[in-house]
């Protein structure tokens, strides 16, 4: 069985269970998390992003579309998902360890384009950190 994803809602916000060879929690955006269980809720049984179904063409486009009625929301481009949720974290100074844990990543190599939109630091700010890590 190829992966699979499952969304929850918990005292802990919105998760998103993946299934598969990487199986792993990833903890929805809390901007995101009202239209994503609007969207689960709608989607039933059915895929809520990915593939498609009988009598459905695409099932992304209509969840896409369903996300840009929300102008709140950034808009969101299906083949960068992912990488939004990542550059998200990035910019947040989110831990590299618990991103790439939470993203199913073993290297960092799926992070290198996306490390240029990783806030820069004064050199003040810099030797702060550097000297006070752990």
């Amino acid at each position: 069985m190829g992966p699979w994803v499952d969304v929850r809602t918990s005292d802990d916000g919105v998760q998103v269970k993946v299934g598969g060879r990487r199986a792993r929690q990833v903890v929805c955006l809390s901007r995101y998390e009202g239209r994503l269980t609007d969207l689960a809720t709608a989607a039933g049984e059915d895929l809520l992003v990915g593939g498609s179904v009988l009598g459905r063409h695409n099932i992304t486009s209509v969840t896409l579309g369903r996300l840009l009625l929300d102008k709140s929301i950034p808009p969101l481009v299906v083949g960068r998902l992912r990488s939004t949720w990542l550059t998200s974290h990035l910019v947040a100074n989110t831990p590299l360890p618990l991103i790439m844990q939470a993203a199913g990543l073993k290297t960092v190599r799926p992070l290198e384009d996306l490390l240029e939109f990783a806030p820069g630091y004064s050199t003040a700010e810099a030797s702060r950190l550097l000297r006070t890590a752990g």
